[in-house]
This record gives C-alpha cells, sequence and structure tokens, in this order.
C-alpha cells in the first residue's frame, strides 16, 4: 500500500481525478464549492498491489473509498478465509461507506484482484462529516448530496443482490423500502435519507 497525500499532487490532476466521482464533482460545481477543499484536506490516494489487503473484516476505521482504477473483490469472510468472492468493486464505485453507520465496523474483506495491474482509491475520513444534525465542517446541502447518492447505491446494490437470490428471506423486506417524499433540501431529508441507508 503507497498512500499519497493530496497536497503533493497538483490541483489540475486531482480534479481531473475527482470529477470521475459524482459525488467530489457535485460538490464541487455547487453553491458551496469550498466544501470540496474541506473534503480533500481529509482525503488521500491509496494504491494497492494486486492481492494486497484493502479492509479487513472486522476493523473499526472511519474512511470511506471510491475506485478509481483496477479492481477490488469483496469477501464475507475474515481476512485469511477467502472463500467465495461475494462482490466486485469497480472505478466509480464507492466502498467502506456502510461501516459509518454501523460505528466504523468493517462488515466484509476487500482485497485488491489479483488480475489488476493497477489498484487507484480515493479515500476521504468521514470522521470529517461529524454527527449529522452537526453543520460546523460539511453543510447541510453537502451531507445531502453525500446521503442521497449512498442511499441510490445502496438500492442498487440490493437490487442486483435481489436478482442474484430472488427467493432470499430479505427480499421482501427490501421492497418495503420507499423512497423519501417529503419536503426537498432541509433536515427533515437528511434524516430520512440517514434512516433508509
Amino acid at each position: 500500500m503507497k498512500i499519497t497525500e493530496l497536497k503533493s499532487v497538483s490541483r489540475d490532476k486531482l480534479d481531473s481525478l475527482l470529477m470521475t466521482i459524482p459525488f467530489f464533482k457535485e460538490v464541487k460545481n455547487s453553491t458551496e464549492p469550498w466544501q470540496y477543499d474541506v473534503l480533500c484536506k481529509y482525503s488521500r490516494i491509496v494504491s494497492y498491489e494486486p492481492g494486497e489487503m484493502v479492509l479487513a473484516r472486522g476493523d473499526v476505521d472511519t474512511w470511506m473509498y471510491y475506485v478509481l482504477k483496477g479492481q477490488l473483490v469483496v469477501y464475507a469472510g475474515d481476512p485469511g478465509e477467502k472463500g467465495k468472492a461475494v462482490n466486485y468493486i469497480t472505478p466509480g464505485e464507492i466502498f467502506g461507506d456502510l461501516a459509518m453507520l454501523v460505528d466504523g465496523k468493517r462488515m466484509a474483506t476487500v482485497l485488491a484482484d489479483e488480475n489488476s495491474r493497477e489498484i487507484l482509491v480515493f479515500g476521504t475520513d468521514f470522521s470529517v462529516f461529524g454527527k449529522l444534525d452537526d453543520f460546523s465542517s460539511i453543510s447541510l446541502k453537502t451531507k445531502l448530496s453525500f446521503f442521497r447518492k449512498m442511499v441510490h447505491s445502496i438500492r442498487w446494490k440490493l437490487e442486483q443482490y435481489r436478482m442474484e437470490h430472488p427467493t432470499h428471506e430479505l427480499v421482501p423486506k427490501i421492497r418495503q423500502m420507499k423512497p423519501y417524499t417529503g419536503p426537498k433540501d432541509g433536515r427533515e431529508e437528511l434524516g430520512a435519507l440517514y434512516q433508509q441507508s
């Protein structure tokens, strides 16, 4: 694993990398572009060798990641218990975000795919988000953007799993999840998005 702090990356290169991530693109182009700089202060670029451990099930930390290059493999078991891969994470996808909802505890083991030549991820320390109703560092607008994208990502993943396992006992519960339909752009929506995720 090699960590690159963002202060050593040119702004043009950083912007080019981050414009491939919808959340960062939206924040940079928002009416609060200073939020982009705040997020970057709590971020880094990490490169991995094929087969290298990215996250270990059971570990606790506050980082979430986006794949920039290469592919990652997700295993349900503890480190060392590879078993069958349960998912693959490809460029543009977020991972590690669900741990933020369960006190930072990693629920799966993630390895850099042995078939990828170059594996590059962009990580952000979620601790900058603070408590849900704390807007001192991350604004309401930015939190809404993040949680909207997170809920969309979770729904997409659940739909994939539902198609792969249509008779699983959780399928009816997935169908019961209703999207938020109340007033937009406020604390009520943020709370509902957090609950959905």
